[in-house]
């Protein structure tokens, strides 16, 4: 499932992107509503980026996390080596090695320290090989992160940093779990040199892409009138028509697809997860509580669950979540705000 289906036009602008050789920052804020197909286009950059052997810096920021202090940041930096850290100056060292929790996490530290000792890092990467920090769903990401990140785009003038950030609409919920909204676009204006900020709008795909990514993801895909039908009425959003085509195929033969439909991704989300097999519903409901689950305590948090490792794994089969090493996803922020 690797490669992207369509967006010709938006893949040339990330290329472009890519190979800016010039020594100073450059961002690029990938936008568009819910579901279109962001998070996607973005691991496509990052594929990319790594292939010409950038170094990568990413985080994927929830709700659930968004008031957890550096919880971004922790991510972002989660990659640099060791010996990365052992050569900057030793009180940078120690404020980056107690953030990232690899020596005491209780060294005292504050914001204009923890902002150097970035930068100083950043900038040892960036000796070797441009830099791609990646935000997916920046309107997530901690406001001391946000903080420190905007403090670094500011001070890394001659290197060839690029920074990626997607940010999602997200129509009827709070911009953070703080209430604090971050209007990304300014905040990056101000942090990176003038001209050197591009906004990239992702819209609807058409049906004949919608026909590939049914087959590609599904396996199969309805005969075209339908994908047509289907791309009318999810308005060219790749995940509402997968949703869509789901609810389709488990439809009776002969139902009016207009009639058989719930209204709106998240309804359709909330539809498919409510289907799932009873301990596979609960193991994914159990996933969307704690800030930052993982496969052993989503099994120490119901010992009644007989198989709950089991019942994960389910659910990753079914597209609903993700297993990385330890660490339990959703795979689109849809999903878990369904469940």
């Amino acid at each position: 499932m690797s490669g992207l289906v369509g967006r010709a036009r938006e893949v040339g602008v990330a290329d472009g992107f890519l190979a800016d050789g010039l020594a100073e920052p450059r961002a690029l804020l990938i936008d568009g509503e819910p579901g279109i197909g962001k998070t996607a286009f973005l691991q496509h950059l990052l594929a990319t980026a790594q292939s010409q052997g950038h170094a990568i810096l990413a985080c994927r920021p929830t709700r659930s996390e968004s008031d957890l202090s550096y919880s971004g940041l922790v991510e972002l930096l989660g990659n640099v080596e060791d010996a990365v850290l052992d050569a900057l100056p030793a009180p940078q060292a120690r404020v980056l090695k107690a953030l990232l929790r690899r020596e005491d996490p209780h060294v005292p530290f504050d914001r204009l320290s923890l902002g150097i000792a970035t930068v100083a890092a950043v900038r040892m990467v960036a000796s070797t090989r441009s830099v791609l920090i990646a935000i997916d769903d920046a309107q997530w990401l901690d406001r001391p992160t946000t903080q420190t990140v905007t403090f670094l785009l500011r001070r890394l003038a001659g290197t060839a940093a690029r920074i990626a950030m997607v940010r999602s609409e997200r129509r009827g919920l709070a911009p953070s779990a703080s209430g604090v909204a971050l209007d990304w676009l300014s905040e990056l204006a101000r942090a990176v040199p003038e001209g050197r900020l591009d906004a990239l709008r992702l819209g609807p795909i058409e049906p004949s892409e919608l026909s590939r990514i049914l087959r590609r993801v599904l396996g199969w895909a309805p005969a075209w009138p339908r994908v047509v039908r289907i791309t009318e009425l999810s308005a060219g959003n790749p995940l509402y028509a997968l949703e869509l085509a789901r609810a389709f195929g488990a439809a009776r033969t002969g139902e009016d697809l207009d009639h058989v439909l719930p209204e709106g991704v998240f309804e359709l989300a909330r539809s498919r997860i409510a289907k799932l097999p009873r301990r596979v519903r609960r193991a994914v409901e159990l996933a969307s509580v704690p800030a930052a689950p993982t496969l052993d305590l989503l099994c120490r948090l119901d010992s009644a669950i007989l198989d709950p490792r089991g019942d994960l794994e389910a659910a990753t089969r079914r597209g609903i979540l993700t297993i990385e090493a330890d660490r339990v996803r959703f795979t689109h922020p849809i999903l878990a705000a369904a469940a």
